[in-house]
């Protein structure tokens, strides 16, 4: 699936339609918590890092130390959200984790490879409060 991405402080310029934020192709794993950007693409949108890094942990196990861009704005399919993402070096492709997805207001339905807006929000991204 495809991905617009682009940094804060660009966002009235991209929301305007006065720039175009980078689209990609990019992975959904409800298994992962976090957007995982790779380096190329932190650097590319210039997202600042926060002065302490994370310690993450994978799915098979090992932990590594990395940075945490900040303020990256996230567009799949109609809906956006603002998130902060871990800059995984050597890492190829953007994946995106439950929270962004969660935040957007999609499941994900494995059985047809599929995001699926939440029951209610087919008619657009919305906020519920009680």
């Amino acid at each position: 699936m495809d991905a617009d991405l682009w940094n804060v402080r660009e966002d009235l310029e991209v929301e305007s339609g006065k720039r175009s934020p980078l689209r990609l192709r990019c992975m959904v794993d409800s298994g992962s918590t976090q957007t995982v950007l790779p380096l190329s693409v932190a650097d590319q949108l210039d997202l600042p890092r926060r002065l302490s890094p994370l310690r993450v942990t994978y799915g098979d196990g090992r932990t590594e130390t990395r940075q945490v861009a900040t303020g990256l704005f996230m567009r799949i399919m109609g809906r956006f959200t603002e998130t902060t993402a871990i800059v995984e070096p050597g890492r190829e492709t953007v994946l995106v984790g439950a929270f962004p997805l969660e935040d957007m207001g999609f499941n994900v339905d494995l059985e047809h490879g599929t995001l699926v807006p939440y029951p209610g929000t087919e008619a657009g991204q919305c906020a519920v409060i009680e």
